[in-house]
């Protein structure tokens, strides 16, 4: 085994390379790299170069983490809310990692559900969590199935306003979308204590405080 390799078991490195690595360890090795095209290089206002951060399969969410810490200057030059040189360099998975890191989003990955929540507007999304991985250009389209969008109110504050029992229609205009999955992401997570049921030609929430 190679220095290197035994360097990346431990944690995600900056200033280890592929070169480094035998053969089948080289199978094992991933990096987080990005470059500004020459065209895009006045996204970087602060100046400088990303610095990479090397790590084997499965260490993806420590090595965002790094990566958002070497390169928090640079990071928050940037324009999310446009095409820009992060999101074209990494996969979907990743960039989502390093949002999420940085602040600008967080994720909160359930069985059937995934929340979104952007501090920057306090808009909180509520997506399949098969429509998140497999259909990511459509994440956010409240038009579909399987996206809800809550602005202006927390997901927290939304559920406790809500009557015991209540139905969909009783969700108030800040809810948009598909909105059963608001009453999904409720029904999954221990931190609501609801049952949610279908019924009346629709789905019926009622908290268990309220039984």
């Amino acid at each position: 085994m190679t220095n290197d390799f035994e360097l990346l078991k431990q944690s995600p490195q900056t200033g280890v390379g592929r070169g480094g690595l035998s053969y089948e360890e080289r199978f094992h090795f991933r990096q987080i790299s990005v470059v500004a095209t020459r065209s895009k290089r006045s996204e970087h206002r602060a100046g400088g170069q990303f610095v990479s951060v090397s790590y084997l399969e499965g260490d993806e969410e420590e090595a965002a983490a790094l990566f958002v810490e070497k390169n928090r200057r640079l990071l928050e030059t940037i324009d999310f809310s446009k095409s820009n040189s992060v999101q074209r360099s990494l996969s979907r998975e990743m960039y989502d990692l390093i949002l999420h890191y940085l602040g600008v989003r967080k994720l909160e990955k359930h069985s059937l559900t995934v929340l979104e929540h952007r501090p920057e507007d306090e808009t909180t999304w509520v997506i399949s969590r098969d429509k998140f991985e497999s259909a990511p250009n459509r994440r956010y389209a409240t038009g579909e199935t399987g996206t809800a969008k809550v602005v202006d109110v927390s997901i927290e504050q939304l559920y406790a306003d809500l009557p015991s029992p209540c139905t969909l229609a009783d969700l108030p205009n800040e809810a948009k979308g598909d909105v059963a999955w608001i009453f999904a992401y409720f029904d999954e997570l221990s931190d609501f204590e609801c049952v949610v049921t279908p019924g009346g030609g629709s789905v019926e929430l009622v908290k268990e405080s309220s039984e």
